[in-house]
């Protein structure tokens, strides 16, 4: 009275959706942004936030950033699972979730509509991704977690350095900026009409705006490096589970008198 079907999620399979998603939604939102939408970017403002601030690319953002982060959760908790198996204790996963939950919120709460929401999830995302990086790759050193690909193990513990690196030089420019704002310099050029900002506007702003928003992509660009050097290890992980289907005692005539007293789907379960 039982069928069983066994389903199965390769673990390279689950990263390269992540990674291409996720590259993805920023080459769309940024050709749009820059030739369809009303608020159009424009030099120094090239940040990524920016880039998914208004429809249409606000609405391709959303739609592709969402299940994006919602993969890269499960690249986290692939990778645990992995390094569990092997014995070796792995740390960060509860950093690599919340910075998944944090692009979530990225995606979901645009700067000209939430913008505290939306700079308080990225926050998350950026600090969460860059101690997971450096935790992850901290511990398959001291750990001597075995790898498939020397070159890919140097790649993460790279990234675990420039990852912080690229982060304390934004907060260092940020509070520049902030200095700047209150002596009196405008900051803010897409409030005065629209109008492109120049370099010869305040070459101080206009260089410490573009360096951020160049230092944005750059850890961008470190991340996605990260994870494509798991690769390699993620190609023999599997997600394996089946699902059991329980037909009624009186067979499929009780299911057509309406008479089902018992789930179709009994249960859903890891397959062991």
């Amino acid at each position: 009275h039982g069928q069983h079907s066994r389903h199965t999620l390769r673990g390279d399979t689950a990263l390269c959706a992540f990674m291409a998603l996720s590259l993805l939604t920023f080459v769309a939102t940024y050709a749009l942004s820059l030739t369809v939408d009303v608020h159009k970017l424009h030099s120094p403002y090239l940040f990524l936030s920016e880039s998914i601030d208004y429809a249409p690319s606000s609405c391709v953002g959303s739609f592709l950033l969402s299940p994006a982060c919602a993969l890269y959760a499960v690249t986290v908790y692939l990778r645990h699972e992995q390094l569990d198996s092997m014995g070796l204790m792995p740390r960060g996963r509860w950093l690599g979730l919340a910075a998944a939950l944090g692009g979530h919120g990225v995606a979901a709460f645009q700067v000209h509509n939430l913008f505290v929401v939306h700079y308080a999830a990225a926050g998350v995302f950026f600090a969460g991704t860059t101690l997971y990086v450096m935790v992850c790759a901290r511990h398959e050193r001291r750990r001597a977690v075995p790898t498939r690909s020397r070159a890919c193990s140097t790649i993460r513990q790279l990234a675990a350095v420039l990852a912080p690196l690229l982060v304390v030089y934004a907060l260092v420019i940020g509070p520049l900026l902030i200095s700047r704002a209150v002596h009196g310099a405008d900051i803010d050029y897409k409030d005065d009409e629209d109008r492109p900002a120049s370099a010869s506007d305040d070459p101080v702003v206009y260089a410490y705006v573009l360096s951020l928003a160049v230092v944005e992509l750059a850890i961008y660009f470190t991340f996605a490096a990260y994870f494509a050097s798991l690769l390699p290890e993620l190609q023999v992980v599997r997600i394996c589970f089946s699902v059991t289907r329980h037909m009624p005692a009186h067979g499929t005539a009780a299911i057509a008198g309406g008479a089902l007293s018992e789930p179709f789907i009994n249960y859903i379960a890891p397959h062991s």
